[in-house]
């Protein structure tokens, strides 16, 4: 049996990318401790699977990733646990893929946007989760997280 780096990429990325996920529904917030830990986690996986050129390239693709989140940042775009996920969720994105990686996060954010609007106007909609009173808000830590495991399924299952 061979090691599947894709199919790994998947699994172990799964569930810190929901947990970004859920906790921007419920507090429109990503706690730096998540954010942290998944950095280290995806860091640690990239330099384990793959070689030391290829890894060093993906760390260098999240600082710039970084670098620019904190650019919008400081401009008001997006929040500063929205910047940070994204330099995590970065190193499991090869660099030859960013273009498609960018494509699928802006659909992710449409979709998204499209469903919390309709889901605004539902019953759903009187729980005590902060998306629902955060009228003009976005939680982009659920865009940032489809798309990411929905590059990787692609990979993963890539015929």
């Amino acid at each position: 049996m061979s090691f599947d780096a894709p199919l790994a990429a998947l699994l172990i990325a799964t569930p810190p990318a929901l947990a970004i996920a859920i906790s921007d529904l419920r507090t429109m917030r990503i706690p730096n401790w998540l954010t942290g830990a998944t950095a280290a986690l995806f860091l640690g996986f990239v330099f384990l699977a793959l070689p030391a050129e290829a890894a060093l390239w993906r760390l260098a693709g999240a600082a710039i990733v970084l670098a620019c989140g904190f650019g919008l940042f400081l401009l008001g775009v997006v929040g500063g646990g929205d910047a940070k996920a994204a330099a995590a969720f970065a190193p499991l994105v090869a660099p030859h893929d960013a273009g498609a990686a960018l494509v699928l996060l802006a659909l992710s954010a449409l979709v998204g946007l499209m469903i919390l609007s309709f889901l605004r106007r539902t019953a759903l909609a009187r729980g005590g989760w902060a998306v629902w009173s955060a009228r003009r808000a976005f939680p982009y830590g659920v865009a940032l997280s489809s798309a990411l495991l929905i590059y990787l399924a692609l990979a993963a299952f890539a015929v």
